[in-house]
């Protein structure tokens, strides 16, 4: 059935871009699905008889010349209205934008990872990166940063209290296995051996790590299929806790390699990034918008209160108390006058993910 509705909802995406006129059609040269829906590995669901894309749709336009704005806005909402799904990310790039893109996961799975809807079957050539071992490891920074997110904003306030069912079980679940990946991606970028497929990914490290082999067979069903039956409070903390000390701890290892320095806690990353952005800030002011220079270190700072507050989960007394503080501080700097409590782990958790949730 996931099979069925993906063909079919590829050939809505083509039959929407059909409707558009000459003179803007002309310009795409290429129409591309790329994420996990791109390579085959895309999660559907199943409810009340139909299927379901349970994650976003990811589009790419390669463009001879950028569309109007009106149209790629409307483009953008007949897509969303027609694929019945929460959100199509869709953007376009000239094939000059392609030759730019740095060695990323990012660059690498649409290179090798991809659905040509139409078009140019070769375009996505003119991406550089060609081998694995080219991916930097600021993508590890990236995976941290970014995955955090799972752990913040994957639960309600009630946390490890109540038991979840339907919507926010699957929700739950389907962050767990994104976190799982992103150590699997983490050990993989480090090692030279990325790979775009979840498949050949687990194939990559599996008998290295007994529970890490175990959590990513999980994560493979969670992410092709993921589970809306109820879960108990004790297998949600369980499952929370096992999840979230390994990713610290592959995180932690993987950064140590990026700054190339010991990384045990969020003091040392802090130090490590903040002397980082420390060298571009000059050059942020003179280059950049005031506007994308404040949303720039906006991001950093909530990043940082993110982590403060994984860590803290597994403190306690004085160290405890210090990560909240400090994970305070920063959301109050993001939020000025938000009077947040810095003895509520989950008050903060919870405005950390909506902060989050609500970038600009």
């Amino acid at each position: 059935m996931s099979e069925q509705k993906l063909k079919s909802d590829i050939d809505t995406i083509a039959a929407v871009i059909d409707t558009l006129d000459v003179g803007e059609a002309s310009k795409i040269r290429a129409v591309i699905l790329y994420g996990s829906y791109g390579r085959g590995e895309g999660a559907f669901y199943e409810e009340n008889g139909k299927t379901y894309a349970y994650n976003d749709y990811d589009l790419l336009l390669v463009v001879s010349k950028h569309l109007e704005s009106s149209t790629f806005d409307h483009l953008k909402g007949e897509l969303k209205r027609k694929l019945s799904i929460k959100w199509v990310d869709l953007s376009q790039a000239t094939v000059r934008n392609l030759q730019a893109f740095p060695p990323t996961i990012y660059s690498y799975d649409l290179k090798y990872g991809s659905t040509m809807i139409r078009g140019d079957e070769n375009v996505l050539e003119n991406i550089p990166v060609s081998f694995p071992e080219e991916i930097t490891l600021k993508d590890v920074e990236i995976l941290y940063f970014t995955r955090l997110y799972t752990f913040m904003g994957s639960l309600p306030r009630t946390g490890f209290t109540r038991k979840l069912e339907g919507e926010d079980a699957r929700f739950f679940r389907y962050q767990m296995a994104k976190a799982v990946f992103a150590v699997i991606d983490s050990l993989l970028v480090v090692s030279g051996q990325y790979h775009p497929s979840y498949r050949e990914r687990l194939r990559r490290i599996s008998g290295k790590n007994a529970e890490l082999d175990e959590l990513g067979a999980w994560a493979m069903e969670q992410k092709l299929h993921p589970g809306g039956a109820g879960i108990e409070p004790e297998e949600i903390e369980n499952l929370y806790v096992s999840t979230l000390k390994l990713f610290m701890e592959t995180m932690f290892d993987g950064l140590s390699r990026l700054y190339q320095t010991s990384v045990k806690s969020t003091d040392d990353i802090k130090k490590a990034v903040m002397s980082m952005n420390g060298g571009i800030r000059m050059k942020l002011k003179g280059m950049i918008k005031r506007n994308s220079y404040q949303r720039h270190f906006r991001m950093l700072k909530l990043n940082l209160a993110q982590s403060y507050l994984a860590e803290a989960f597994f403190q306690d007394g004085k160290l405890r108390e210090a990560s909240l503080e400090k994970a305070s501080e920063l959301l109050e700097q993001v939020v000025p006058g938000s009077n947040l409590n810095a003895d509520d782990w989950h008050g903060l958790r919870m405005k950390t993910a909506e902060l989050r949730t609500d970038q600009p």
